[in-house]
């Protein structure tokens, strides 16, 4: 209905009428968005509400909504639920933990041998030159070097992530309605200790525009899978400028290229994908799968000489894929090396051989597909037929 344009909010307003009804109302604002701005009124005092479900309900209706006039009200909320979490993380550790030992706690310092002051400095001597290496390593890749690595929360914060999710909640909402000073504010959580608060924060300053992308797309080096999923995920719905990002950081990610690939694959990419996601199909393994989808989907024409190098090796990663996406492309410069695969040992592989050349609209191939039609596989024979009939239409309109 939030692409259709919206429906009828009379009946949602009187849901948000009584608190007994109101979560459902609550949840249909938020699948609606901003098409349901008139009912913001009615949803600003559940910001407020003793229940805490509601609350939670109301901060995500506010942002799916995304109208800076909830601004106020968010800035509140925010300050009350901060000063709530922030009691109960005092009540552990309130100093930063030690980096370096005590007096009388360094091993090198304890031995009393020579031999084991001198194994003691050899030790520290090849660490250091391990960090100058990885460091070295980084700076190629264009990664940011020097940043420091965060205690484990469980040895100072025992606040669970549950606790901080009305927090995090709230984050994102004052992302979403842009609301004054939120750059800094959502800024300085990006390096707090708690993941849901950071991904929050990131996922808050995505929503702020380019400046807020360009500070946000820096922490896809974060190591914390669930953080860069959630972050490639909110970069990519952001339009061209998140996808942009994506795509400048898909060869400088070396372990979790699938992350970026996933995102890029529901939102689709811009056109600066196109040399990346090749280099991508050519490096094989499971990402080539979904970078030849995407080119695919992208009409990226270019890409097809990439795609038939790939197909000539017959242990390629992805067989079927690669196939779809030359059909998406249309290129019959591809169906000869398509129609090897009619004679694949795999069904799918066939099936998707022949549905490749039926949009591919050539007739070469048409004894080959005439055999399928009698296979024993129920999805080849239909594949074959449309695409033979496809076939004899695109020769019957050339003469």
């Amino acid at each position: 209905m939030r692409e259709r344009g919206g429906c009828p909010l009379p009946p949602i307003v009187e849901r948000l009428a009584s608190p007994g009804s109101a979560a459902s109302g609550l949840q249909a604002v938020i699948g609606l968005g901003p098409t349901a701005r008139e009912a913001l009124p009615k949803v600003l005092p559940y910001l407020t509400h003793g229940d805490a479900t509601l609350r939670v309900l109301a901060v995500d209706a506010v942002a799916a909504i995304g109208d800076v006039a909830a601004a106020p009200a968010l800035q509140k909320a925010f300050e009350q639920e901060l000063s709530s979490v922030q009691s109960l993380r005092q009540d552990w550790v309130s100093k930063p933990l030690p980096e370096t030992y005590g007096p009388g706690f360094d091993p090198s310092e304890a031995s009393d041998t020579t031999a084991d002051k001198k194994r003691g400095a050899k030790h520290g001597n090849l660490m250091a030159r391990v960090k100058a290496l990885n460091a070295a390593r980084a700076r190629n890749l264009g990664r940011p070097t020097g940043q420091q690595q965060r205690v484990h929360t469980e040895l100072f914060d025992d606040v669970e992530d549950a606790r901080l999710e009305p927090l995090a909640g709230l984050l994102r909402a004052l992302g979403s309605v842009k609301a004054p000073g939120a750059l800094e504010l959502l800024k300085g959580f990006t390096g707090d200790s708690s993941v849901t608060l950071r991904s929050a924060a990131l996922v808050g300053l995505t929503r702020l525009g380019s400046e807020g992308v360009a500070l946000a797309k820096n922490s896809l080096f974060e190591s914390d899978r669930t953080l860069l999923k959630t972050l490639a995920q909110a970069l990519a719905e952001q339009g061209e400028a998140g996808q942009a990002a994506l795509v400048e950081f898909l060869p400088r990610i070396i372990g979790e290229k699938l992350v970026l690939l996933d995102a890029l694959s529901r939102t689709g990419a811009p056109a600066s994908a196109v040399e990346p996601l090749r280099k991508v199909v050519t490096e094989g393994g499971p990402e080539s799968v979904l970078a030849a989808t995407l080119l695919g989907r992208m009409k990226a024409k270019e890409a097809v000489p990439t795609l038939i190098k790939v197909l000539e090796d017959p242990t390629s990663v992805g067989r079927r894929e690669m196939l779809t996406a030359l059909g998406e492309l249309g290129d019959s410069s591809a169906a000869e090396v398509v129609a090897r695969d009619l004679y694949h040992d795999l069904p799918e592989i066939r099936a998707a051989a022949a549905a490749a050349l039926a949009r591919m609209g050539t007739g070469a191939q048409a004894d080959a597909l005439d055999a399928l039609k009698s296979d024993y596989y129920r999805r080849v024979r239909e594949a074959a037929v449309t695409a033979l009939a496809k076939t004899t239409t695109a020769a019957e309109g050339t003469r």
